[in-house]
């Protein structure tokens, strides 16, 4: 992940707290090993899928872990109970999942959501 593309997800991440949030799916997910010069970490990507108004979408999620068997759990929590993405209002193709900040909407998720 380039230095853009954290520029872009922390700008998601900090403005997408507002936006409307829609159950999701996570279908899979791949651990990489990124090799530093003393440790190495493992760069987890979740792949999910959340529907808006009758339309599927699909999204990733990233986490940065340090060990695979920490990425291995923080896969499994995602698959078990999946949180919600937060999708923008006039793009619902651009989503936002953060599970840490929204964990609570994923509980919630056997309520209504404002997804259609």
């Amino acid at each position: 992940m380039g230095m853009l593309d954290l520029l872009v997800q922390w700008w998601r991440n900090r403005f997408s707290a507002s936006w409307p949030w829609a159950p999701t799916v996570v279908e899979s997910g791949v651990i990489d090993v990124i090799r530093g010069r003393d440790a190495a970490s493992y760069q987890l990507t979740a792949y999910y899928t959340y529907t808006v108004n009758g339309k599927q979408y699909e999204g990733e999620y990233d986490e940065l872990c340090s060990s695979e068997c920490a990425a291995n759990s923080v896969l499994k929590s995602l698959k078990e109970l999946p949180p919600p993405a937060r999708y923008k209002p006039n793009k619902p193709e651009i989503s936002v999942m953060d599970p840490y900040r929204d964990a609570a909407l994923g509980l919630a998720r056997s309520g209504s959501s404002n997804a259609s």
